[in-house]
């Protein structure tokens, strides 16, 4: 058992879902990511996959990120029975913990980086938008630029 008696995330859903999204979830989104790249090489449809699937990846590690949060809603940081047990019975170090957490500078940062990732799916579904506006307009020219006829 990985946890003391009173102190069992089984009746907590937050804890939950941000254990398996932290346990599960990125290992296997990030394990796809480097077997879609390795494989990716041996394609014949290079072009294809190289723009389709930057911006399902930026959204996917946002959506990710994202719920890592959940952990701040849960008992883990709102009603941690153990902190509450080393408080009251901390004659054994001086430290006090506090009840709740917070975000500290790391959490700061995930929050950014978040929104980095949201923002890049973003600029990459606009890019690729434009790319292919500039292609179906490159593929309406039938006309050669110069002329055989010399």
């Amino acid at each position: 058992m990985l946890y003391p008696e009173n102190m069992r995330p089984d009746d907590d859903a937050y804890w939950e879902v941000a254990r398996i999204i932290m346990g599960i979830l990125w290992v296997v989104a990030v394990g796809m990511l480097v077997f879609a790249c390795c494989t990716a090489c041996c394609s014949k449809e290079l072009d294809t996959l190289h723009r389709g699937a930057p911006p399902l990846v930026y959204m996917l590690f946002c959506i990710l990120s994202g719920l890592l949060f959940l952990v701040l809603d849960s008992n883990l940081c709102k009603n941690n029975r153990l902190v509450q047990s080393l408080n009251v019975d901390g004659k054994v170090t001086s430290v006090e913990f506090p009840e709740t957490c917070s975000l500290g500078t790391g959490g700061i940062l995930v929050a950014i980086a978040t929104a980095l990732w949201g923002l890049a799916g973003v600029l990459s579904v606009m890019a690729q938008r434009k790319a292919s506006k500039s292609t179906e307009a490159n593929e309406a020219l039938t006309e050669a630029l110069i002329s055989d006829d010399v």
